[in-house]
């Protein structure tokens, strides 16, 4: 017997309904902002109510950061793009790994603003800081998975090893994701940084 057949139909349909409510926080935190989006927002013309919203998250808070768990999911793997032998400079797997993030989130990425939104209105409550960076510690070891499949193929610089590389890229992307979203630029030089502050 498969887990699924283990599972009641109900389980199943309380999972599925969790799923779809972190989709829908997914998509619409990032057209208006953590603060301007309601829970209305969330729900509207999805066929879920309040109360089944309530049943899985107790407040939006709490929400919020289960779509945090959900954002990291959804990206999966990322990181085995660069294995892809067809990618032969380091230019072409920067480009790749992009791309296939750009498949997910959309860019530039909205996460960080909304990281920070969150942030300044929870920055009090210790629980919710400490889940802020328990997801960054997780997206650091995303990013310390990537520069080691680097390393791997020779296309990571060798002078810092690769957990600070890591910590590097990510502030380095991130401000510059903020700065585009924020100031209205072209990030197309991205890939252009990172190699540069990549390459052996």
């Amino acid at each position: 017997m498969s887990p699924d057949q283990k599972r009641s139909k109900f389980d199943i349909r309380r999972e599925a309904t969790r799923r779809s409510l972190l989709a829908l926080g997914f998509e619409r935190f990032p057209t208006k902002g953590y603060a301007a989006t309601s829970i209305e927002d969330i729900l509207r013309d999805s066929g879920h109510g309040r109360g089944g919203f309530y049943f899985h998250f107790a407040n939006k808070e709490e929400f919020f950061l289960a779509v945090q768990d959900y954002r990291d999911e959804v990206r999966g793997e990322w990181w085995e793009v660069v294995r892809d032998p067809a990618l032969i400079t380091i230019e072409e797997v920067v480009a790749a790994t992009f791309a296939r993030l750009a498949g997910v989130v959309p860019t530039p990425n909205p996460w960080g603003l909304l990281l920070a939104e969150f942030w300044q209105s929870v920055k009090h409550n210790e629980h919710h800081v400490a889940a802020i960076r328990t997801f960054y510690q997780g997206w650091q070891r995303e990013l310390v998975r990537f520069c080691e499949e680097l390393a791997a193929r020779g296309f990571l610089r060798t002078d810092i090893p690769p957990t600070a590389c890591a910590e590097i890229l990510h502030a380095v992307v991130e401000g510059h994701e903020i700065h585009a979203q924020v100031y209205a630029v072209d990030i197309g030089g991205m890939v252009d940084t990172v190699v540069r502050l990549l390459r052996p």
